[in-house]
């Protein structure tokens, strides 16, 4: 399927052949017309596949734990967040879906290097993994047997580390610090792979036991999602970042692989624009949520960041781990983000 195809889009490229050197300003005019119409027909159809009765009616928002990211979703994408899950969007002909990477990873663990601690460092390495389309191909191999393909990688926040003040030792905080320290985890598999790798044992609790659980010292310490629910009272804030909460940005794949590249790159060149104002809004968010906890009279505890980006890495390289992850895919995405 190619939506440029159509004679009409390459009439501009005939009537320059015929005029061009002529001195002919009426023919000048034509293809001023002509480019015109060109540049019209692609917003139209543009309109069509994200207005109200097109591509965005198809847009699914998966569960990313969070009503004020879906919100943001909803608003940058333009439309309302009316489904959930990925049944819905394997029953639309051409929709597109943001799900939490976490929902992938249980679909095709292949993809489980996109949960590993500080294999993602930051926005800025997301950025240059969306620039990457070869790598977002290569990611999505394990998803072909679903008809889905990875056309962008979404920002969605970070974790870090809370505890009780005091429980921290000398800053900063460095991996021998928690190693095999007991860390409250809310209850998902996938962070607690997360946290292992880090050397810590993971207590999967629900989220109405993590506050008590971590006020009467239960666990020596929590991991947080920046956009999650903060505690309500003073913590110790370390920002590790050891683990960033993504969103996949899926198509279905017959039908995207059907478009031409012209019509892909278009395509691309919108969600990215849609990628970096979600990223803007998380940002500013985070920023608010990590202001106003300090506000408080709460603190924040150094990191040496380098420290566990290193001994996790390490861990990591050699663990049978990779052996079930697109290790190639893993490194490459590494080697973008340093």
């Amino acid at each position: 399927m190619s939506l440029t195809s159509a004679t009409p889009f390459r009439r501009d490229v005939l009537v320059f052949d015929e005029c061009d050197h002529k001195g002919n300003r009426d023919c000048d005019v034509v293809i001023a017309m002509m480019n015109t119409w060109k540049i019209s027909a692609f917003v139209a159809v543009w309109v069509s596949l994200v207005g109200p009765a097109g591509f965005a009616q198809d847009m699914i928002l998966g569960d990313a734990q969070s009503p004020w990211v879906n919100d943001t979703a909803s608003r940058v994408f333009g439309t309302d967040v009316s489904k959930t899950g990925l049944s819905d969007l394997n029953n639309t002909p051409s929709g597109i879906g943001m799900f939490a990477v976490a929902d992938i990873i249980k679909l095709a663990p292949p993809l489980g290097f996109l949960a590993a601690p500080y294999g993602i460092l930051d926005h800025k390495h997301v950025a240059k993994i969306n620039k990457d389309t070869s790598l977002l191909t290569e990611m999505s191999a394990p998803l072909a047997s679903f008809d889905l393909e990875v056309i962008g990688v979404v920002y969605l926040g970070h974790r870090m580390m809370i505890a009780e003040h005091g429980n921290w030792g000398e800053p900063p905080i460095k991996p021998a610090m928690i190693y095999q320290k007991s860390i409250a985890v809310i209850n998902d598999a996938a962070n607690m792979y997360g946290v292992r790798d880090l050397g810590a044992v993971p207590v999967p609790l629900l989220a109405d036991q993590f506050d008590k659980a971590l006020e009467f010292e239960a666990v020596e310490f929590g991991e947080q999602w920046s956009m999650g629910t903060w505690p309500s009272r003073c913590v110790s804030v370390a920002m590790t970042g050891h683990q960033i909460e993504l969103g996949l940005l899926l198509v279905k794949r017959d039908w995207w692989r059907g478009l031409s590249q012209v019509d892909q790159q278009g395509i691309r060149t919108k969600t990215m624009t849609d990628i970096e104002s979600i990223t803007q809004a998380i940002l500013d968010q985070e920023a608010d949520l990590l202001a106003d906890h300090l506000a408080k009279g709460c603190d924040q505890i150094a990191v040496d960041v380098a420290a566990f980006k290193n001994q996790t890495r390490l861990t990591i390289s050699t663990s049978a781990k990779p052996a079930r992850w697109l290790s190639g895919v893993y490194q490459a995405m590494l080697a973008l983000g340093g």
